[in-house]
């Protein structure tokens, strides 16, 4: 069975977009460690027990912690789009439908978060459609087996 017509479009937005979220992340990490003096001295002023240098080494290993982590998904992402496999791109799907979650709440602190949410919806459509695909193209090369 050939893949629905808008497979392609599928696939490359999805390489597209979960590369520009990798970048991103790395972009992200990278300011936030030049920027890890400045909070820490503001966390000095606020807090003179707490030592500059701890504060600026916590800092850093916990942008460290959470932008590996959200590589690592991304990554997910990526590899089951290129080899367009399925594990991979249902796993990611299912980091996806968190990630909305986690916006969605956001959306009643924080009302800006709606830009997030719309680019998060976007993503997980994208995925879902993609990984629906792809069982279809899985189911019908087993049948024709």
């Amino acid at each position: 069975m050939d893949p629905s017509p808008g497979f392609k479009w599928r696939k490359y937005g999805l390489i597209t977009l979960t590369s520009i979220s990798i970048i991103w992340t790395i972009i992200t990490f990278i300011i936030v460690c030049s920027l890890a003096e400045k909070v820490a001295e503001e966390t000095h002023k606020e807090h003179p027990d707490i030592k500059v240098e701890t504060t600026k080494k916590a800092v850093i290993i916990a942008v460290g912690i959470i932008s590996s982590f959200s590589i690592a998904i991304s990554s997910i992402g990526l590899f089951g789009a290129l080899k367009e496999n399925y594990c991979l791109s249902f796993t990611y799907s299912i980091f996806s439908l968190i990630s909305l979650i986690i916006n969605f709440t956001r959306l009643f602190t924080q009302p800006i978060y709606w830009v997030s949410f719309l680019i998060r919806l976007g993503i997980f459509a994208t995925t879902v459609l993609f990984v629906i695909d792809l069982r279809r193209m899985r189911v019908a090369s087993n049948n024709y087996a």
